[in-house]
């Protein structure tokens, strides 16, 4: 069983690249419909600094209960991100369901752009949702594969979908200024300083003919009547696995006095976004030879 990190020890290591590059190709073996706009960024390959620019802007945007300070151990990342594909591609009327630049760029100025086109059939507003089902099924591949071949743990945030606007300010120059959607970051570490998250290997519930079942609520711990704090436990290094519980005092003091910074309104919000709609992501000469409905051979 891996388990979900939320702070890192600091005598453990990150994956090397080829372990990071077998897990992405990992991804080919794994069942799924045609993915288009699905790319995978691997921001400590695009400079030395991008990192931790990126840790650094996490903590400021958004109320995460990580350990920042250990966090930064895990010096590689994989993020899984929506981006236009070539203008070709978006022009051919044989692939009406793809996500525009524009599309991508409107939904960044306006979060329910592509929600209210579900209720109007919308090509690209259905397809979104193919999307997020195919990112977040990859992300679980992923997981599983570099645990069980490699041991390493995970830790995720799904929260940057909600800072499109900043994510573009402050990084799109490495996408050639084009419109991206942050969908979920992904790190691996070989060794947790504190997990959260399935250490009580939740209880699966049933109906009486057991046609349907579904994971039992997990407890939670209060402090007062609005804070909920998770199962978590310190990982017991020597023997690889769950250790001691923490208190309601511990967990307070990990997951609020030592993770939440003061978040003030983002000056990022207040700069205009201006996208190059003519740029591509990958060469031309990657496509010689390619068609978008060429039959995939064995």
């Amino acid at each position: 069983m891996y388990y979900f990190c939320t702070s890192l020890d600091k005598d453990g290591h990150s994956p090397s690249q080829e372990e990071l590059d077998a897990g992405i190709n990992a991804l080919r073996d794994f069942p799924g419909p045609r993915t288009y706009n699905i790319a995978l960024w691997q921001p400590h390959l695009a400079g030395p600094k991008v990192v931790d620019d990126l840790y650094t802007w996490l903590e400021k945007h958004a109320s995460l209960q990580y350990n920042f300070e250990t966090l930064r151990y895990a010096d590689k990342q994989i993020w899984f991100v929506l981006v236009p594909e070539r203008k070709e591609f978006e022009s051919d009327i044989r692939m009406p369901e793809l996500l525009h630049r524009q599309h991508i760029a409107n939904q960044i100025k306006d979060p329910g752009y592509l929600f209210r086109g579900m209720s109007k059939g919308s090509n690209q507003s259905l397809y979104f949702l193919d999307c997020l089902a195919r990112i977040f099924m990859s992300i679980h591949c992923l997981t599983n594969f570099m645990h069980k071949q490699y041991g390493y743990h995970t830790t995720m945030c799904r929260k940057v979908r909600y800072y499109p606007h900043e994510f573009n300010v402050a990084f799109g120059k490495y996408f050639n200024n084009l419109p991206v959607l942050p969908m979920c970051l992904t790190t691996f570490y070989s060794t947790p300083h504190i997990i959260k998250h399935h250490t009580t290997k939740r209880e699966m519930i049933s109906t009486d003919d057991g046609s349907l079942t579904m994971f039992k609520p997990m407890s939670q711990n209060y402090n007062g009547n609005t804070k909920t704090y998770q199962n978590t436990h310190y990982w017991d290094k020597e023997n690889n696995k769950p250790g001691k519980s923490l208190t309601l005092e511990e967990k307070i003091d990990a997951f609020t006095t030592a993770c939440f910074m003061p978040k003030d309104p983002s000056i990022l919000l207040d700069k205009e976004l201006e996208f190059d709609s003519d740029a591509e992501l990958f060469p031309e000469e990657v496509f010689k030879n390619y068609s978008p409905h060429h039959q995939a051979k064995n």
